[in-house]
C-alpha cells in the first residue's frame, strides 16, 4: 500500500475490521501510525474517565431521573398530565372536524338560499314594465285612458 491511509480506512481498522494490507501499511508507515496511536489513545482516556465517573457513582441506584421512569408502572393511567392533554386536544379535534364541515355546509346552504332569493328579486324588479318609483304615474296614465270615451275627445 503506497499510499496513507484515509480517515475511513483508519475508522475500519479501530472498529475491527483490520485486513493484512492495513497492518502491512502501519508497520511501515510512522505517520499513518501514529495518526492510529493518537485516535487509540484518545478513545482510552475516554474510556478511563466514563469509567472513573462511572465508580464514582452511588453503587445500585440508577440516576435520578432514570430511577423515576424505571420504577413507575407501565400503565396507561401513569401516562403524564401533558400526554393527557394532548391525546384529548387530539380526540377533541377529530370529534370537532365533522361538526365543522356540518357547519361550512349549513352555511354554504344558507348562502344559496339568500343568493337564490337575490335573484328572484331582481328577477322581479326587471320584469316590470316601469321602475317602482314610477308606477303611481302609469297607474294614473291607464286610470285617464280606461275612463276617457272615444266620444270624449270632440
Amino acid at each position: 500500500m503506497n499510499e496513507h491511509l484515509n480517515p475511513d480506512a483508519i475508522d475500519r481498522y479501530l472498529g475491527g475490521e483490520r485486513d493484512k494490507a492495513m497492518e502491512n501499511h502501519l508497520r511501515e508507515c510512522a505517520e499513518c501510525r501514529r495518526a492510529v496511536e493518537r485516535i487509540e489513545t484518545t478513545l482510552e482516556q475516554f474510556r478511563a474517565s466514563a469509567q472513573a465517573w462511572s465508580e464514582s457513582q452511588p453503587q445500585g441506584q440508577p440516576p435520578a431521573g432514570l430511577a423515576a421512569r424505571v420504577e413507575a408502572p407501565a400503565s396507561l393511567f401513569w401516562i403524564a398530565p401533558a400526554r393527557w392533554a394532548a391525546v384529548a386536544t387530539a380526540v377533541l379535534a377529530l370529534a370537532a372536524l365533522p361538526v365543522y364541515r356540518n357547519y361550512r355546509r349549513n352555511q354554504a346552504a344558507d348562502r344559496a338560499r339568500a343568493d337564490a332569493l337575490l335573484l328572484e328579486e331582481v328577477c322581479a324588479d326587471l320584469s316590470r314594465p316601469a321602475p317602482e318609483p314610477l308606477e303611481p304615474l302609469i297607474d294614473l296614465v291607464s286610470q285617464s285612458t280606461t275612463q276617457s270615451t272615444p266620444g270624449d275627445n270632440q
